[in-house]
């Protein structure tokens, strides 16, 4: 069950959120009891097999969250990381299991059964953020949580899908008996939100990504020429872009109707001036989780330059195992490990220093940045390495030029890039035009629309609700038909 199936829209929804509304008159107890059982059930629903999975690791990191609280209360910060690591090996295990084990080539067996079986939803979700309690416990930055504050965090079904990555602290101040302070605008806020989500990816991604399918066709890259392999990579460039962020507003818009506000995911990262913007604005939560957890324990930045390029090699590839257990996607993040180690160098060595002031600099360096980012999808989208590089050696000219076989197509993605890299440079994004009604936590890295563009931010107001019912009515009539060619199940 897709947050864009009618079985949601029309049934789980509305029951879910009439549950919650009912059950806030018990307090706390009943609220927070009553988001944990939306959860099971929308989990249930998607596949009841996974639920005792579910619950099993919540239960587990719970408990070795409340010995870990104990043993800092008692002995201090000096407590051993025994623990801590038991329970971190024990996440990454099953996670290994149940979505990895396809890179160890397991073929047969009880285990070949498991690496043919698809991932339990939200897998990835609800073990890293669990993974990082356990971190922020043992380290002091959260206490150990109550059982049912702790199931409704890790177990919350919003960000199931599509996430974003959560930390209790931040999520925990918002459980308590502050969660809802304005129903009307919580819901206004928070379905308006959906909605720009919903049309993103059902609009947006689904319509531009059948001008990107040969990235995914061994057979048909190998007749690309360089403009067929340009338009592919462009449309997938959109169509990503798209999809996730699509996926991410309406996480953060259905949070928002229970009353809890999201950290953001994306932020116009195609607007980024350098590779190292481009991944502070894009899986937003994804570069801090890797920050925190990954990068900086490794040693961060500290230590010989030898040391930092493997710490940031390291990160990347995780960041790109992220989106799926393939190599390519390996490759894809150590090539923007690649990039980030290119910046870090023009930065310390100021190289750039001469003409960052000129006036062309900015639209330049966004240009290349969006150029750098355009040149690695490839690795991304293509299901082998022979497949991405028969793209990118299209994209180079080493398959020539052709007539095109059907001009009108051609000139129908062309417009359709047009169009949407004309919203994704231009146009403010989802943030920016809600910004007064703080559609997520922190204050973002641009500030809200301004100028021309103040008169076009959201506000209760007939003209916008006229506005906001034409958008969830696209939303709807594409909702049967929308596809699922890009959605990975975390």
């Amino acid at each position: 069950m897709y947050f864009h199936s009618y079985q949601f829209l029309f049934l789980f929804l509305p029951l879910a959120l009439a549950s919650f509304q009912l059950a806030r008159r018990f307090g706390e107890k009943g609220r927070l009891g009553a988001m944990l059982c939306a959860s099971l059930l929308f989990y249930g629903l998607w596949d009841v097999r996974f639920v005792p999975l579910l619950a099993a690791s919540i239960l587990i990191n719970f408990a070795i969250g409340r010995a870990l609280s104990a043993r800092r209360e008692t002995r201090g910060a000096d407590t051993p990381d025994y623990l801590l690591g038991a329970g971190v090996l024990l996440n990454l295990a099953v996670l290994f299991l149940f979505r990895y084990l396809p890179l160890a080539g397991v073929e047969g067996g009880p285990l070949g059964a498991i690496a043919a079986m698809a991932a339990p939803l939200g897998i990835l979700f609800f073990t890293l953020d669990q993974i990082g309690y356990l971190s922020d416990v043992r380290h002091g930055r959260v206490r150990g949580a109550g059982l049912l504050r702790y199931a409704a965090f890790a177990s919350f079904f919003p960000r199931l899908i599509g996430g974003p990555l959560l930390r209790y602290g931040e999520i925990e101040p918002q459980l308590g008996s502050g969660g809802r302070r304005n129903l009307r605008e919580d819901l206004a806020a928070g379905l308006t939100i959906f909605f720009f989500g919903l049309v993103k990816k059902a609009l947006l991604a689904d319509g531009i990504a059948r001008f990107a399918m040969p990235l995914a066709s061994p057979a048909a890259a190998q007749h690309l020429d360089i403009i067929t392999a340009w338009t592919v990579t462009l449309a997938f460039s959109c169509q990503i872009y798209f999809e996730l962020s699509g996926y991410a507003d309406m996480a953060i818009g259905l949070a928002r109707c229970f009353g809890i506000r999201f950290p953001a995911n994306f932020e116009s990262p195609y607007k980024a001036d350098n590779i190292a913007r481009f991944w502070q604005r894009w899986n937003i939560t994804l570069t801090r989780y890797l920050g925190d957890y990954v990068h900086q324990p490794l040693g961060g930045s500290e230590g010989g330059n030898v040391r930092n390029l493997v710490n940031l090699a390291i990160t990347m590839v995780l960041a790109g195992l992220w989106y799926g257990a393939s190599w390519p996607l390996a490759a894809w993040g150590l090539l923007h490990g690649l990039y980030l180690t290119i910046h870090r160098l023009c930065a310390e060595r100021n190289w750039l220093t001469v003409i960052r002031n000129r006036r062309w600099f900015r639209p330049s360096a966004v240009a290349l940045t969006f150029l750098a980012v355009t040149l690695s999808w490839p690795l991304f989208r293509a299901p082998d390495f022979a497949t991405a590089f028969a793209v990118l050696q299209a994209m180079a000219g080493f398959h020539g030029v052709a007539r095109p076989q059907d001009i009108s197509h051609l000139m129908t993605a062309w417009g359709w890039i047009a169009g949407l890299l004309t919203i994704l440079f231009v146009a403010p994004n989802t943030q920016q035009w809600l910004a007064q009604f703080r559609p997520v936590l922190g204050s973002g890295s641009e500030a809200p629309a301004g100028g021309r563009m103040a008169a076009w931010r959201w506000q209760f107001s007939t003209g916008w609700a006229a506005a906001f019912g034409a958008l969830a009515f696209a939303g709807l009539l594409s909702a049967a038909s929308i596809s699922q060619n890009l959605h990975w199940r975390f």
